[in-house]
């Protein structure tokens, strides 16, 4: 259930999380209950890529929880559209209500399992923005609770018998206005890099950096991860850990006489205080709270300071095939394109020889003129 909020008028209704659209849909009566103000712009939509699903308006609307579980809200513009999806199906979900993982926990739709019509679904994008940071899953891993600013949603499946009907959907959006095919055909022309396109998961690392990102009294920044949401499971990790650290690492240090300087720089980071004791009580902490990375020594025979480094590896899988860099998003790339800085060392090579070099150039490959004139239409 959410509170959904237009410019004149709040209402609360189920809404549907739907990874697997791109787009968001308001169904057009709802539309006209909330009294939104509507914006003309044709979009050409299609599910599974194969059906038609026009959309003429556009709205913007705001969403939070009604009964206040969270403070957070998002604004979101969806597409309106005659009849957003089927009716959802009345199915039992007594089973479920009753298991350990979901007991205690406030469930976003009180309604789970009764049939009723959608007047509303978000896109993947917009889900991922409701999504907070806690997770549980059943005893089985099949079925998985995720925290949102709704409260608490259930997602995954359970053994059941095959049906009679399975509806299979994936709402594409197609841009097909005027101004989208101009803009795109003026993006060809541009370099990389001169107007950086952030994608959904880019600008939620940003936001997450600027949001979370504090510093400590000795002037050291305080970053939190950047997870992906919902979240891959992880795994049990320290057994992996240790079989990677006593049965391939020390072995091979202790062949090449080098365990002394590796634990040299293991105490060297302590004291530094890049590195810290792990306290006993966090051992018995579960594996969604905690995560032991393999750590191993690299000898770099040239280097004129640090012949060998201790380096951990993150993308070490646990038991359950994920790896810490699974469950991160990467962030927009902070350098720039090889194509513009070679275009703009270029450029400023020969402008360069221009301003040193201007009666040689000149003499030799053509004559410079003194103006320039350019005719407009």
């Amino acid at each position: 259930m959410a509170s959904i909020v237009s410019d004149k008028m709040t209402y609360t209704r189920r809404i549907l999380i739907d990874s697997g659209s791109e787009a968001t849909l308001i169904s057009r009566r709802f539309a006209n209950t909330l009294k939104a103000k509507m914006h003309k712009h044709h979009t050409n939509l299609s599910v599974g890529g194969e059906f038609p699903l026009e959309s003429d308006m556009v709205v913007d609307l705001t969403l939070f929880c009604p009964r206040k579980y969270s403070t957070r809200e998002i604004t979101i513009q969806a597409y309106v559209v005659d009849k957003v999806c089927k009716d959802l199906q009345g199915q039992d979900t007594s089973q479920i209500r009753r298991m350990d993982f979901i007991q205690g926990k406030q469930l976003a739709d009180p309604l789970m399992g009764e049939p009723g019509q959608v007047d509303l679904l978000l896109d993947i994008a917009d889900s991922y923005r409701c999504y907070l940071t806690n997770m549980a899953s059943s005893a089985s891993g099949e079925l998985k609770a995720f925290e949102t600013i709704f409260s608490w949603i259930i997602g995954g499946g359970t053994p059941s018998t095959p049906s009679e009907e399975a509806v299979c959907r994936r709402v594409e959006k197609h841009q097909e206005t005027a101004d989208e095919i101009c803009e795109h055909l003026w993006k060809i022309d541009q370099l990389p890099g001169e107007e950086e396109l952030l994608t959904g998961d880019d600008q939620r690392a940003i936001d997450l950096f600027n949001s979370t990102t504090t510093r400590e009294e000795d002037g050291r920044l305080v970053v939190q991860l950047p997870r992906k949401y919902p979240t891959p499971q992880l795994g049990e990790s320290r057994p992996i850990a240790l079989q990677s650290f006593f049965l391939q690492n020390e072995r091979g240090l202790r062949r090449k006489e080098k365990l002394d300087e590796y634990v040299a720089q293991v105490r060297d980071y302590a004291e530094r205080d890049h590195a810290e004791k792990v306290p006993i009580e966090d051992l018995a902490k579960p594996n969604s709270e905690q995560f032991y990375l393999p750590m191993h020594g690299v000898e770099k025979a040239m280097s004129t300071t640090t012949k060998l480094r201790v380096v951990s590896d993150a993308s070490a899988k646990s038991s359950t095939g994920i790896s810490l860099n699974d469950t991160l998003i990467t962030g927009p790339s902070l350098y720039p394109e090889l194509t513009t800085v070679l275009s703009t060392s270029f450029a400023c090579g020969i402008l360069l020889t221009l301003l040193i070099f201007p009666k040689c150039f000149g003499r030799f490959f053509f004559t410079l003129p003194k103006e320039i004139t350019i005719d407009t239409l």
